[in-house]
C-alpha cells in the first residue's frame, strides 16, 4: 500500500501525507502498522492548524490515532519551513495542514467522524482558519474510496444546504482524492 515514502520534520515529529503516501518516525523500517490492517480504515482532513484538529479527532471513542502532516500540494517541499514561507502563504500548489484519522469502523462511522469535521471548523473561510492564514490552512476532505466519497459529499451538500440559507458557500473543491 505505500507507494513511496517522504518524511519531512514537523517540530519535531516525522512524517508527511503525499497522495497515497505515509511516513512516520514511529515506523522507521516503512512496513505497514496495525493501523493499515483491514479492520481499520482512514480518511485525511485539513481544517485548518492541524494541532487543534489532531486533539479534536483523537478525544472521538473509536478512532485510534490522529496524525498530523501535509498533504495535497506539489512542487514544494512538504515542510513546515517551506509551506510557511511568504511566497507559499497564497500559493495554489502549497500543501495544507492535514490530519490522517485512523479509525475502527465497527466502534465510529466515517459519517460521525466528517459530522465531526464540519462542526468543528469553518469551511466558509477560504485558506484560513481565524488568524490563520494562507493555503495550507484550507478545508479539504481527501478520501481514497468511492465509498468514502460519497459519504463526504452527501454531507457537505447537507451541511452546504444550511450555509446558504446564511448566505455562505463551501469552497468547490473541499473534496478530493488522495
Amino acid at each position: 500500500m505505500i507507494k513511496t515514502i517522504t518524511k519531512a520534520l514537523l517540530l519535531g515529529l516525522t512524517m508527511s501525507i503525499l497522495t497515497n503516501t505515509y511516513a512516520s518516525t514511529d515506523n522507521p523500517t516503512d512496513t505497514p502498522t496495525d493501523t493499515d490492517s483491514p479492520q481499520t480504515d482512514s480518511i485525511v482532513l485539513g481544517a485548518g492548524c492541524f494541532w487543534g484538529a489532531e486533539k479534536r479527532y483523537q478525544s472521538i471513542a473509536g478512532v485510534i490515532t490522529a496524525i498530523s502532516g501535509y498533504a495535497d500540494g506539489k512542487n514544494i517541499e512538504p515542510t513546515y519551513k517551506a509551506i510557511t514561507q511568504p511566497q507559499n502563504k497564497y500559493n495554489p500548489d502549497n500543501y495544507a495542514e492535514v490530519v490522517k484519522v485512523v479509525f475502527d469502523p465497527k466502534k465510529v462511522s466515517l459519517h460521525h467522524i466528517i459530522k465531526n469535521y464540519f462542526e468543528g471548523h469553518d469551511p466558509t473561510q477560504l485558506n484560513r482558519q481565524g488568524n490563520d492564514i494562507g493555503t495550507q490552512y484550507r478545508s479539504t476532505i481527501l478520501y481514497h474510496s468511492d465509498a468514502q466519497k460519497k459519504i463526504a459529499e452527501m454531507l457537505a451538500q447537507a451541511y452546504q444546504q444550511r450555509l446558504t440559507k446564511a448566505g455562505l458557500a463551501l469552497p468547490k473543491s473541499i473534496i478530493r482524492i488522495i
